[in-house]
Order: structure tokens, then C-alpha cells, then sequence
């Protein structure tokens, strides 16, 4: 265990009393569909299986390591008592925290370390029983589709194929899914803000994803071996058509999504929370809580001049 102070989530939106009864996360998969319950209340629950003495509050406690959601920064009393570490997620980051937790390995910085998100509980992969392309899903935020731009129910109707907008409460149902889509939008962008989320749930599914060129895809994966990736429709369409006309070659790119899957598994984003609090946090809280509070002061600006060159 965690020879630390204890660890508190600062989660100001709702109670919580419901969430403290929940232990199996993948029964209770579509309460983690938005980022801050993703990122503070599952990491949470899934961290107090090890470390019991983590807590969960609205509010910042003193003599305790406040990790914060990046969506919820400006909601908090930031008073220089309180040690936070903020889980930037693709939000604004904040030069007053002590500590930095990021999504995208572009993110990393002074006093920050990359993790990845947790894979999507209750997933359901691909039905081993599908032998053909047909269904095309589309991993995303409705309102942010870039397809709707494009006649893409029509085009895909023409080419012999299927297209589903996956709702955000379907985001973990793959069975019936042949192809996964995660574009954010056809450029060469790479989104430094973003997670690799689709890619890693993809190779839990075992579905092949065309992406767009995020750099968080590239960080974890290589193009044409692990996904796909595309910068125009048209390019999309094409691979699409490749994927179901060369079945081995589909069947290698879901192989090596599954060979890569168990460096993104429950247990090793664990161990990856587990070495970030116990080798660089807790070691900073350590000497931060050791400060006198004129010292505290200077150091506050610190990382405001330090972090505010980034943010």
C-alpha cells in the first residue's frame, strides 16, 4: 500500500453516495460516459482497490493530495493550503496546481506524467461470428460528427456497407460493429490535447479503426499496422473497401491490436497510477507540505511563471 498521506478526488458536481456503493464498474459502464466521470470518479473506484483509504469529496482537503478535474479548475478554492493535481484532460490547463496529470504524451511538461485512460468498462467485442464488412461505426460525440457534412449514409449504402453513428450510452457495444471510425476531422491535425481511448478500445473489441491523424494514435501505435489513418472522405471510402476486400489483412491489423492491448490493460493503468503517485507525486507533496507558508508562496509563483510559459 501507498506509504503516503491520504489521497483525495475532488468531484464538486453531484453527491456521492451512490457512487461510494458501486465495485464493479463494468455493471455500471455507462455512469463513466463524460470525462470528469471517467477520469476522477473510475479512477477512483478502480485505485481504492488498492489503496483503501482514498476518498472521494466535493470539496479539497488539507494534508491530503487533491487530484481535480481539469473541467472543474475553476470551480475550486485554489487556496495555497490545498496540494492539487490536476487531470488536465483535452481542458485548459492551470498554472496554480502542483501537479499534472495528461492524456497525450505532447502534454507532458514540467512536473507532469503521461497516463492513458482506462479501457471503456463493459465493453463488449465483436462478435466472433461476423465474417464480413459491413457495419461502419462512428466513435464520437454526435454533435461533433464530421460526417454529417457528407452524404455518408448514401455512399456507404452504395459501396455494400452499413453506417452507425454509435449514441455515447452504445460507446461500449462493438458486437455488431466491422470497422470503427475516429476521425475528428479530415486534416493532417494532430490534436495534441487528445487520448489514444479509441485506438485502445478498438483493440479491445477486436475491430480495425480508421482514424485521423492524431498524434496520440502514433505515440501508441504505427499507421497500417495497428489502425489506419486517412486526412480526406475519400481516402476513408478507400480504406474501408480495402479492409473488406483483403480479409488478412484485416485479420492482421486485429492481431496486432490484440498483441498491443495488454500494455493498456485494467491492471497495468493501474500499476502506471500506482508508480506516478507512489515515485513522483507523493515525493513532491512530501517536500511541498514541509514548506513553511512563506516558502508555499514562493512557491505558488513558481509554477505560475514555470507552468504559465506552457498553458
Amino acid at each position: 500500500m501507498l506509504n503516503a498521506p491520504p489521497v483525495h478526488f475532488v468531484y464538486p458536481l453531484v453527491t456521492h453516495d451512490s457512487l461510494l456503493e458501486i465495485d464493479d464498474v463494468d455493471q455500471h459502464w455507462d455512469r463513466f460516459i463524460y470525462g470528469r466521470d471517467v477520469w476522477i470518479v473510475q479512477t477512483f473506484l478502480l485505485l481504492r482497490r488498492k489503496y483503501p483509504t482514498f476518498t472521494l469529496g466535493k470539496k479539497p482537503r488539507a494534508s491530503c493530495i487533491n487530484i481535480i478535474h481539469g473541467g472543474n479548475s475553476g470551480e475550486i478554492d485554489h487556496n495555497k493550503s490545498f496540494y492539487f493535481v490536476n487531470l488536465v484532460a483535452d481542458k485548459v490547463r492551470v498554472p496554480w496546481v502542483n501537479y499534472e496529470i495528461v492524456q497525450n504524451r505532447m502534454q507532458e511538461g514540467w512536473k507532469s506524467a503521461y497516463i492513458p485512460h482506462w479501457p471503456q468498462p463493459g465493453l463488449i467485442k465483436r462478435k466472433s461470428t461476423r465474417k464480413h464488412v459491413f457495419n461502419v461505426g462512428y466513435l464520437g460525440a454526435e454533435e461533433q460528427n464530421i460526417l454529417k457534412k457528407y452524404s455518408v449514409g448514401n455512399d456507404f449504402k452504395t459501396l455494400g456497407f452499413h453506417y452507425v453513428a454509435m449514441e455515447r450510452r452504445g460507446w461500449n457495444d462493438y458486437s455488431e460493429i466491422d470497422i470503427a471510425l475516429a476521425i475528428r476531422r479530415f486534416s493532417r491535425d494532430t490534436f495534441p490535447h487528445k487520448p489514444p481511448s479509441k485506438l485502445i478500445n478498438s483493440w479491445w473489441a477486436e475491430v480495425p479503426l480508421i482514424a485521423g491523424k492524431d498524434s496520440a494514435y502514433s505515440q501508441i501505435g504505427t499507421e497500417g499496422e495497428h489502425y489506419i489513418a486517412v486526412d480526406s472522405y475519400e481516402q476513408m471510402l478507400a480504406a474501408i473497401k480495402m479492409l473488406a476486400r483483403k480479409k488478412e489483412y484485416y485479420t492482421e491489423i486485429v492481431q496486432n491490436g490484440i498483441k498491443e492491448r495488454k500494455n493498456y490493460s485494467r491492471d497495468m493503468i493501474q500499476a502506471g497510477w500506482c508508480d506516478i503517485l507512489e515515485k513522483k507525486i507523493t515525493p513532491d507533496f512530501q517536500r511541498w507540505q514541509a514548506l513553511r507558508p512563506s516558502f508555499r508562496m514562493l512557491d505558488s509563483l513558481k509554477r505560475r511563471i514555470l507552468r504559465g510559459r506552457s498553458v
